[in-house]
């Protein structure tokens, strides 16, 4: 494991970043040309977007990380990869044969049978008494794992599951669609400077489209006036939504994650929350007053439905203190990092760095704190990157779990967790390594509520981080602005109320 450097980390990031950027946009740039031919709903560059981004700056990140020296030194994550997404180190390293891949179908969305009964039962009675007036088709029964079933919301409401496999999805024209998704691919390449072959990345996402989709067959029948997809950037959610759309069923996009708003990135724009949206269920509406400032932002012929964030909500404290650095006083530092990549994560732009780098970075971090540092292990950790720091304390509980144990907040990165601390009344420390790309008002709210430290203007001192942390009470006006609306309603009601608003 090389040493922590500073400078390498900075610049290796802004590297990244700007060659997958390039990358985001010639393929946007190439998808908006194929709308000429092929309309969104039937579009395999539409519906695979996200799947192609990932790819094609997956591979990107990886090749750089070989020729720099950062791929990771563990066997495991070396090894070719037989599934998604196909080209992994040794892949890149040894050459990638696209016979030897293995291609999985579209994932199955099956609902539990107690569920399915208790809905239809539910359903039932609400017909009789004809009480329902807002048919809703869902794939999950909550919207949130925080609140109730959404049918338990409204006696107006008739919710029903969505069981499918998804095999009969089918586009127009797919031979000619697949001919066009090898051809943007190697516009997008060319474009790019990127250093793999056009014919094999071409090759390994057609296999992947035909491995999903079927040359002819019958759309999902929907049931209902309203899809309602827990995101928008799944693809088999972006697979329902193609099909709700061609038979004229609303699609509502539910975001996650506790905020919007923060993050100036693809994932959160028309190509990956709002695709095919024709409502989307937010957090707090704070930034639609300056979404026009986004490179990827909320649409504007998309209506926002305003919701409480449930987690940020139930641990909510209007103000904030920070600590003070009693003598002899052994505060609690809690670090929650991101997830490490591995050989298949990696994509871009705005998302991580090189494994290696991260862990260099941990590094350095784990000795300004001194002994005062716990790791939160991640929820999802793949990798198990705690077992590479033996010497420092752990926790894999929950986040509520541990809040109380918590003196202080540290983070390097913007997540679901991130966001629920801020609701908090416990200070934060956010170090900024450039990875994420966060709006240039939300910096400005951030820099209000937590300790911030750019690294590209130096590593601070313990001093100088403790300094920060001695401050007096303030309000706690982030968590109003990007998370709680106000609404004083669980997310499904909100929910409802919007749609039953968008109907009148």
């Amino acid at each position: 494991m090389r040493d922590f450097s500073r400078d390498l980390l900075v610049d290796y990031v802004d590297v990244d970043n700007a060659a997958t950027l390039k990358i985001c946009n010639s393929l946007i740039r190439e998808y908006r040309r194929s709308l000429n031919v092929f309309p969104s709903n039937q579009n395999l560059l539409a519906i695979f977007f996200f799947d192609i981004l990932k790819l094609l700056t997956g591979t990107y990140l990886r090749h750089r990380e070989i020729s720099e020296g950062l791929a990771p030194k563990d066997r495991a994550s070396n090894e070719p990869l037989l599934g998604w997404p196909y080209v992994g180190y040794d892949d890149i390293r040894h050459g990638c044969d696209p016979a030897d891949k293995v291609h999985a179908g579209p994932k199955l969305i099956k609902q539990k049978i107690t569920s399915k009964a208790v809905q239809r039962l539910l359903n039932l009675k609400k017909s009789i008494n004809r009480a329902s007036k807002l048919t809703l088709n869902v794939t999950t029964p909550r919207l949130d794992s925080a609140e109730k079933l959404i049918w338990l919301e409204s006696p107006y409401l008739e919710a029903s599951l969505i069981d499918t496999d998804l095999r009969g999805f089918s586009v127009e024209q797919i031979g000619d669609q697949i001919v066009l998704l090898k051809n943007t691919i190697r516009e997008v390449i060319e474009a790019t400077d990127h250093p793999l072959s056009p014919a094999l990345l071409g090759t390994l996402m057609a296999q992947r489209v035909s491995s999903m989709c079927a040359s002819k067959s019958d759309d999902f029948e929907f049931s209902a006036d309203t899809l309602v997809l827990s995101s928008g950037v799944d693809l088999s959610n972006r697979m329902l939504a193609a099909q709700a759309s061609r038979q004229g069923v609303s699609v509502v996009n539910v975001m996650h994650g506790e905020a919007f708003g923060t993050l100036d990135e693809p994932a959160f724009s028309e190509f990956g929350e709002f695709m095919f949206a024709n409502a989307f269920l937010g957090y707090s509406g704070g930034s639609l007053n300056f979404q026009s400032t986004y490179c990827f932002g909320k649409p504007d012929d998309i209506p926002y439905i305003e919701s409480d964030a449930a987690r940020v909500k139930s641990i909510f404290s209007p103000t904030f203190s920070g600590v003070s650095f009693k003598k002899d006083q052994q505060l609690k530092f809690f670090y929650f990092p991101t997830t490490l990549s591995g050989s298949s994560y990696r994509y871009g732009p705005y998302r991580d760095t090189a494994d290696e780098l991260y862990i260099s970075w941990q590094r350095a971090l784990f000795q300004l704190l001194g002994g005062m540092v716990t790791l939160k292990v991640h929820p999802k950790e793949k990798y198990r990157a705690g077992s590479m720091f033996p010497d420092i304390p752990q926790s894999d509980g929950s986040f509520n779990a541990v809040l109380d144990f918590v003196d202080v907040f540290v983070f390097d990165y913007m997540g679901t967790a991130f966001n629920q601390a801020c609701a908090s009344d416990k200070p934060i420390v956010y170090f900024d390594l450039g990875i994420r790309n966060i709006s240039p008002q939300a910096l400005i709210d951030i820099k209000e509520r937590v300790a911030y430290f750019d690294i590209r203007d130096g590593l601070p001192t313990f001093d100088e981080i403790r300094e920060q942390l001695g401050f007096l009470e303030k309000d706690n006006t982030y968590s109003r602005k990007y998370s709680i609306a106000g609404t004083d309603e669980s997310r499904a009601a909100s929910l409802i109320t919007g749609l039953e608003g968008l109907k009148n």
